[in-house]
């Protein structure tokens, strides 16, 4: 955790927070303080790591994003 750049480590940073962490909206809190915004929703439409629909649609709602625009979304389920 030390050796993480925010700069260098952006996509892995934004990636791992939008996977694990949709339980607590201060983990996303804290992104947007780091990132912006436009960086945040870029990472998330091209994540294999996001998944389950409740996760995307969490995320989606968030951002205003179409969630048929994240990689691993199922829709009519």
């Amino acid at each position: 955790m030390d050796k993480l750049s925010k700069k260098a480590d952006k996509a892995f940073i934004i990636d791992r927070v939008l996977s694990r962490n949709m339980e607590n909206p201060v983990y996303l809190e804290r992104l947007e303080k780091l990132y912006q915004i436009k960086d945040i929703k870029k990472i998330a439409k091209s994540s294999r790591s996001i998944r389950g629909n409740e996760a995307i649609r969490f995320i989606a709602k968030r951002y205003g994003m179409d969630p048929n625009s994240f990689k691993n979304y199922i829709p009519n389920l």
